[in-house]
């Protein structure tokens, strides 16, 4: 019998001097919603899209299903293509 070891590898990147900030720390206006796409309306995805919206984003979604679509237009979200 032969014994085989796992191994993982872990990699660290330090940030590049010209990285630039993210959105949120780059001081976007709190009045400012952000956008956010949500792929498969299924369980998970309905319930992540649906936390979104509440929590003030601007939420696109899509799904091969458009019964799915039709059921989220009355919660403020937005049917992509």
């Amino acid at each position: 019998m032969t014994s085989s070891t796992l191994t993982t590898s872990v990699l660290v990147a330090s940030e590049p001097e010209s990285a630039r900030p993210l959105p949120e720390s780059a001081g976007t206006p709190e009045t400012t919603p952000r956008v956010v796409g949500v792929v498969g309306l299924g369980h998970m995805g309905t319930a992540f899209a649906l936390n979104l919206i509440a929590d003030g984003c601007r939420v696109l979604v899509y799904d091969r299903n458009p019964a799915r679509l039709e059921a989220l237009r009355g919660s403020r979200a937005q049917a992509g293509s």
